[in-house]
């Protein structure tokens, strides 16, 4: 027979390698919870993966919904508006912020040719590679009248005339607003970038004490503008759900999936 102090020594490593090894499980079993945490926080935060996961929720609504999923659609007409509201001001500031920290009147001028020469060069090309594009790949060619009718279907619409051409002049003329008030209002970007521009200009014409105040307010406008922006991006998810759940149950998802070929 075992002394009872062998004994008793026995019971004690036995214990402490049986503590031991829950220690080393449990340690273990917390390092496997903290890295699915850790894999869970950034899948909350992948915004991209969240559109993706409401567009097809989306989808299958609409299909499942038909007609009925336009109850939807106000969610994604409430995001269409917030981003709206926010793009043409964000715009302007950005010109104006940018154009006004240029500083140098004679830079600025240089500066504002090359950018209003790059907008034109730059607005050809891509009006040439759509239509080489388009003459290529026949973008509608592969769906039918029918289709068509069924997807403007539910929408108003009036027949209009063809829109008279308009020439160099015309267009050049047309990128200076004659009201920045009503460019602003209906939203015409090229006219608001090109009073953005003017305005930033101007500012940059002034004297350093003026200009660094009124840039320093500019950019704060303009960090608000991101902030604001970065708060209805939050919400995109449930405005692409409402936006697929309409499309899909009002023209079903047969048609969508004709266009997506397209």
């Amino acid at each position: 027979a075992m002394p009872k102090i062998q004994i008793f020594g026995l019971i004690i490593a036995t214990r402490r390698t049986f503590l031991g090894g829950s220690i080393a499980l449990l340690e273990q079993n917390i390092t496997f919870v903290v890295n699915i945490f850790m894999i869970m926080k950034k899948f909350l935060k992948n915004l991209g993966l969240w559109i993706i996961i409401a567009m097809v929720i989306g989808i299958v609504v609409g299909v499942f919904m038909g007609p009925e999923a336009s109850m939807f659609k106000p969610l994604g007409d409430l995001f269409i508006q917030l981003i709206k509201m926010l793009v043409v001001p964000l715009v302007l500031v950005s010109i104006v912020s940018g154009a006004s920290a240029l500083g140098e009147t004679k830079s600025a001028g240089l500066i504002g040719g090359l950018s209003i020469a790059f907008m034109i060069i730059t607005s050809v090309i891509s009006i040439v590679v759509a239509l080489v594009l388009g003459e290529m790949f026949q973008p509608g060619a592969a769906i039918s009248q029918a289709t068509v009718t069924s997807l403007v279907e539910g929408y108003e619409t009036t027949p209009s005339g063809a829109a008279p051409a308009m020439g160099f002049w015309d267009t050049v003329i047309g990128m200076i607003p004659a009201n920045p008030i009503e460019a602003l209002a209906k939203g015409d970007i090229l006219q608001i970038i090109i009073f953005g521009l003017f305005v930033g200009f101007g500012i940059s014409a002034l004297n350093s004490e003026k200009r660094q105040r009124i840039t320093s307010g500019l950019n704060s406008i303009l960090d608000a503008l991101i902030w604001c922006i970065g708060k209805v991006m939050l919400v995109a998810p449930f405005g692409v759900f409402g936006l697929i759940a309409d499309a899909t149950g009002t023209f079903g998802f047969d048609v969508l999936l004709q266009v997506a070929n397209v």
